[in-house]
C-alpha cells in the first residue's frame, strides 16, 4: 500500500492511478502492458555453411523473442546507494544517467532522482524498470581448410585440416546493461558468456 508519509519530489517515479480512486496502491498494479514474460515465447537459431575447393566456412546465429527483463530483480545489484551513501559497490558510472535538477525535462534516463539511502517508493515493481530482452547473437563462426586427398596420400594421412573458430562473438540486443541471455536473475550480477577464439590443427594418421 502507499505510504502517505513518503516525501515525493520532482524526479521520483510517478505511478498511474489506474483504478481512479485517488490513491496509489497495490490496486493500481496491472498485467496489461507492452511487456512480455521473462520466459521467452520464441527461441530460434539458424546457420549457413559453404565449401569451395577445400576452403569451408560456417556461421550460426541464435536468439530469443517476445521476452522482457526486470532490471530490479535484485535491487541492491542495480540501484545505487540502496545500502546507504557509503555503498561503494553501487558507485558506478551508470549513476550519472539519472534525473537532474539542472535538466528536469529530460526523461531519457535510467534512474530517477538519486537518494543517499534506501528509497522504496522508486523501487516498486513497475514498467519503468522493464526492458525488451529479445536478442540475436552470432553464436559460432568457423573458417578452415581441408587438405586434399593428394596431400593426405603423400604424407600417409587420413585427414588434415586447419581451422579457426569463434564463439559468442557479437550480440544485438535492447538491454545493453548485461548479457541478455542471463535474463533478469540477480539484475545481471552473474559472469557473462565469454567470447572465445580457437585456432586448431586436426590430423588423423
Amino acid at each position: 500500500m502507499a505510504n502517505p508519509n513518503v516525501s515525493v519530489s520532482p524526479g521520483d517515479i510517478k505511478y498511474a492511478d489506474l483504478n481512479n480512486d485517488g490513491t496509489i496502491d497495490d490496486y493500481d498494479k496491472t498485467y496489461h502492458n507492452k511487456f512480455h514474460s521473462e520466459t521467452p515465447a520464441i527461441v530460434y537459431g539458424f546457420g549457413l555453411n559453404a565449401e569451395y575447393k577445400g576452403l569451408y566456412g560456417g556461421v550460426f546465429f541464435q536468439g530469443v523473442g517476445k521476452a522482457s527483463v526486470n532490471l530490479l530483480t535484485q535491487t541492491a545489484n542495480f540501484m545505487p546507494f540502496v545500502n546507504g551513501g557509503r555503498d561503494a559497490s553501487s558507485a558506478r558510472s551508470e549513476v550519472m544517467n539519472r534525473w537532474r535538477v539542472a535538466d528536469p525535462y529530460n526523461q531519457d534516463v535510467i534512474y530517477p532522482r538519486m537518494h543517499s539511502s534506501e528509497f522504496k517508493y522508486n523501487e516498486r515493481p513497475s514498467t519503468w524498470w522493464y526492458r525488451d530482452a529479445s536478442f540475436i547473437r552470432l553464436k559460432n563462426v568457423e573458417l578452415g581448410y581441408q587438405f586434399s586427398k593428394n596431400v593426405l596420400r603423400r604424407y600417409q594421412m587420413q585427414n588434415l585440416r586447419l581451422y579457426i573458430q569463434g564463439t559468442n562473438l557479437i550480440t544485438w540486443d535492447h538491454l545493453k546493461y548485461w548479457d541478455p541471455e542471463l535474463g533478469g536473475a540477480n539484475s545481471g550480477a552473474k559472469y557473462p558468456l565469454s567470447r572465445v577464439w580457437t585456432l586448431g590443427l586436426e590430423m588423423t594418421f
